[in-house]
């Protein structure tokens, strides 16, 4: 099934706007909206998403039924699809939301919930971003320029949406273990205080298991976790 993508130059935000669609009754399952740019792009805990021209911002309406962290580690599964089938490129899955490529992160994701649907936006940086000083150590592109790019932002924003549209969440959560960089790994674990842990796998629900440096295992269903140097 081909989801509706409805594509605008510019938004402050996909994810806002296609919510006011939902509250308003306006939306439907499949129905799919792409900036070209946003100029308020958010991520998980009201993070801001770098979001200029050179990537691919899209949002889509799902029925509502799982939760925003099962639909998370499901999206990410769908979004690694998506990018591999258009551009032959193999990211890895940093828990919960984020794709990285050679290191650097190159995608994002935000569940939301608005009238009968979850909304799930994606935001990948395909080529050609010049990102500020403060993430410019952190983040990356898929391409160096759009020449170099087998798929156009338009066509990858199709792609991740017919891949979230048609994702068999049934199949999702081995693929999801499977590409999570960050088990067996030490991490730093920040929310309510900061603590040192390792990475020893991920539950049915995909919320993380850590193991503290005392032997003390943890379940941990939101917060940031980076790995440690």
């Amino acid at each position: 099934m081909k989801a509706d993508v409805r594509v605008l130059e510019s938004l402050d935000s996909t994810n806002a706007y296609l919510k006011d669609l939902a509250r308003a009754g306006q939306a439907h399952e499949g129905l799919a909206i792409q900036a070209l740019l946003q100029t308020k792009g958010r991520g998980r805990s009201d993070h801001g998403f770098f979001s200029p021209p050179g990537g691919v911002y899209i949002s889509i309406a799902l029925p509502l039924g799982p939760d925003c962290l099962l639909a998370t580690g499901q999206a990410a599964v769908a979004l690694r699809r998506a990018i591999l089938g258009t551009t032959g490129i193999e990211t890895r899955i940093k828990w919960l939301n984020d794709l990285y490529y050679r290191s650097r992160k190159v995608a994002g994701i935000l569940a939301e919930v608005a009238g009968p649907f979850i909304i799930i936006g994606c935001g990948v940086n395909l080529a050609g971003q010049d990102f500020p000083p403060e993430i410019r150590d952190k983040a990356g592109c898929l391409f160096d320029d759009m020449k170099s790019c087998p798929a156009s932002q338009l066509e990858l924003g199709q792609a991740i949406a017919d891949s979230l549209l048609n994702l068999d969440r049934a199949c999702c959560l081995e693929e999801y273990r499977k590409n999570c960089f960050i088990i067996g790994k030490d991490l730093m674990v920040s929310g309510q205080s900061s603590y040192r842990a390792k990475a020893v796998g991920i539950l049915d629900d995909y919320r993380l298991i850590v193991e503290r440096e005392n032997g003390e295992r943890q379940i941990i269903s939101a917060g940031e976790v980076s790995v440690a140097l």
